[in-house]
């Protein structure tokens, strides 16, 4: 409570929107750093707010955002917003509730535009047979078929996990070089030879070469 109330007192002076503690430290698990999003409505020289929070604790890790640009990727459903929109308001509790009941629902809008995030992600990979690109359209289309059934994703550890809850019409070969892709860019597993390729023609064939 120490930390709470101290990082609460000292960035009142600073008239941030919000301060939101999120990750290992308000989940009571090992911590190595103390993770704050802290929303402004203007980025500045943030240095002064960094200096006061290395004073109450050299562990404090904050990450700033302008309230446009933190609204704007909860409308998106960015999974790193969304996963910090569950943590722990120290400062500005009612504009995180209201941004909570916004966010909890994926729109159509938001859906069509993760498939099309997917679809140009396809279409790059399609001609540079890369890893990444191969891996961001495998993500935004996760993104988007759990969105349409109403969740968004919010756990980037867990995007093996959210594949088989999907249930698609794939084989269980299929489903696996599709996890080694989404698994491998956190380092989690190795690659096989020929998994960019085979990921490439499976996401054509059921997704993306008829539209």
């Amino acid at each position: 409570m120490a930390t709470r109330d101290a990082i609460r007192n000292n960035l009142q002076e600073f008239g941030v929107t919000a301060a939101i503690l999120f990750g290992s430290f308000i989940e009571q698990k090992e911590y190595r750093d103390i993770d704050v999003l802290i929303v402004l409505e203007e980025l500045g020289d943030t240095s002064s707010i960094v200096d006061v929070l290395c004073e109450i604790d050299a562990n404090i890790d904050p990450t700033f955002v302008t309230t446009a640009a933190f609204e704007e990727n909860l409308s998106i459903g960015n999974p790193f917003y969304l996963n910090v929109l569950k943590g722990e308001p120290v400062i500005g509790s009612g504009y995180v509730e209201r941004c909570r009941r916004r966010a909890a629902m994926p729109s159509g809008e938001v859906v069509r535009r993760y498939f099309d995030f997917a679809l140009r992600a396809y279409r790059r990979a399609k001609w540079s047979k890369e890893y990444f690109d191969c891996y961001v359209a495998c993500k935004f289309l996760i993104e988007h078929l759990m969105m349409k059934g109403g969740v968004y994703v919010t756990d980037p550890h867990r995007y093996d996990s959210y594949l088989s809850e999907l249930d698609l019409p794939l084989d269980r070969d299929d489903v696996r070089v599709i996890s080694r892709i989404l698994m491998h860019r956190r380092g989690d597993v190795e690659l096989c030879k020929g998994d960019i390729e085979r990921v490439i023609l499976i996401l054509g064939e059921r997704w993306f070469d008829r539209v």
